[in-house]
């Protein structure tokens, strides 16, 4: 995860944790305020990109899924090689109000 407000940050932290951490209460939580991602597809050999909406994350083992709403391109037909980046929110390491 990185951030750069409130103050520039960057770091790891397992999936599990992240997934925890998005029920935090709060009017800047994800659950009150779904976070946009940026969500990049290499598709035929060419760059796609999408801007969405996350919410409802779901971890099973190791698949985590999201209810997902398209707010500026296009999501791919099949997978391949897909980078998402999240959007920052409220964590306990970066806790209201943010």
């Amino acid at each position: 995860m990185f951030t750069d407000r409130p103050k520039r940050a960057a770091e790891a932290m397992p999936t599990a944790t992240f997934i925890k951490d998005w029920g935090i209460k709060g009017k800047s939580s994800f659950v009150a305020d779904p976070p946009n991602a940026g969500l990049t597809s290499i598709v035929d050999g060419k760059l796609q990109i999408a801007t969405v909406e996350h919410k409802q994350p779901h971890l099973d083992g190791t698949t985590l899924t999201f209810q997902t709403r398209v707010l500026k391109g296009a999501l791919p037909a099949s997978g391949g090689t897909t980078s998402v980046f999240i959007d920052s929110g409220c964590t306990p390491k970066f806790p209201e109000p943010c």
